[in-house]
């Protein structure tokens, strides 16, 4: 990587940059049922199509300087979804986007600001 991209944690999540490692962990949990429900292409991910997401979000966090970070709950070590931004370059505007693991729904999430490492 060419920058460092942060690290952040919050009151009970960690957010640290994504990584080739996760790309087991993301293929489970976007395969999920229903997870994928309100997404524009709700179908399954074949692996490789997950291999390719990772890299595009490691492409764009070079580009752009934003993209997801994988979610850590505090206690844990395996993440349970991502979160970020992704710059829209056609449209000029920025998403913000999350995927949770459907164990993780409804739990709530800490309105305390993060704090940058």
């Amino acid at each position: 990587m060419d920058f460092d991209i942060p690290t952040i944690k919050t009151a009970r999540l960690t957010l640290r940059p994504i990584s080739k490692d996760d790309t087991q962990t993301l293929h489970r949990i976007i395969n999920e049922p229903d997870i994928l429900k309100y997404f524009p292409n709700p179908g399954p991910r074949p692996m490789e199509r997950v291999e390719k997401l990772v890299e595009n979000q490691l492409n764009h966090w070079r580009e752009y300087k934003c993209g997801w970070w994988v979610i850590i709950p505090h206690g844990q070590s395996e993440l349970i979804g991502w979160n970020g931004l992704y710059y829209l370059a056609e449209t000029n505007e920025t998403e913000v986007g999350y995927l949770l693991s459907r164990d993780f729904w409804g739990k709530g999430m800490p309105l305390k600001p993060p704090a940058l490492l």
